[in-house]
């Protein structure tokens, strides 16, 4: 019983260990003036990128701001 409850505490131990936390990526961009559709265009190119390929961002969460 002993050695197979620590078996398997040393299969699953390094998933649970080496789990990849969220890391969070900001964005300042000019996203209302006269300039805000190169911003907005940005954006949504970092969205497009995120819907094409998801398996790039499970661990990434993006976060837009306005540089104004």
């Amino acid at each position: 019983m002993k050695l197979r409850f620590w078996l398997t505490l040393f299969i699953f131990l390094p998933e649970l260990c080496f789990a990849a936390p969220k890391v969070k990526v900001g964005f300042i961009l000019p996203l209302s003036g006269p300039v805000s559709e190169y911003g907005v265009a940005a954006q949504n190119g970092v969205a497009l990128a995120k819907e094409e390929h998801p398996d790039l961002f499970e661990n990434v969460e993006l976060v837009f701001d306005d540089s104004r």
